[in-house]
């Protein structure tokens, strides 16, 4: 894979879009995987980070980013409608770096990757 890729695990079409145009204006691959696939594909990613939706009924958000967490060291970011604390300490406990509301997600997303690629 190239030298910086986003992995996205997401059903929200929005979401998606955004997730496209950032990759484009950043000049980054941008990969969205399948539930099962998501794991085998970080593992052959050497610098990214992985995306996953928190609000979907689709697949179980928080297993997923474990089993990404056992063989990767990528940095695993989730986005939900609204965050709690429990949220936090449930992401948190399952290996997700870093949690944000749906609206900041994107935003956010630009710094995360530039301090990615700076420390990577």
């Amino acid at each position: 894979m190239d030298d910086f890729t986003l992995i996205a695990l997401t059903d929200d079409f929005d979401m998606s879009t955004r997730l496209a145009r950032i990759s484009n204006s950043i000049n980054c691959e941008l990969v969205f995987a399948e539930n099962n696939d998501i794991v085998e594909i970080c593992e052959k990613t050497s610098g990214g980070v992985v995306i996953i939706d928190l609000n979907t009924k689709s697949y179980n958000s928080f297993d997923i980013a474990k089993n990404i967490r056992d063989y990767s060291t990528l940095i695993i970011c989730g986005f939900v409608e609204k965050i709690n604390k429990d949220v936090r300490r449930k992401a948190e406990k399952y290996g997700f770096d870093l949690v944000f509301p749906k609206s900041m997600f994107t935003q956010n997303l630009k710094f995360i990757i530039g301090q990615s690629k700076i420390e990577g």
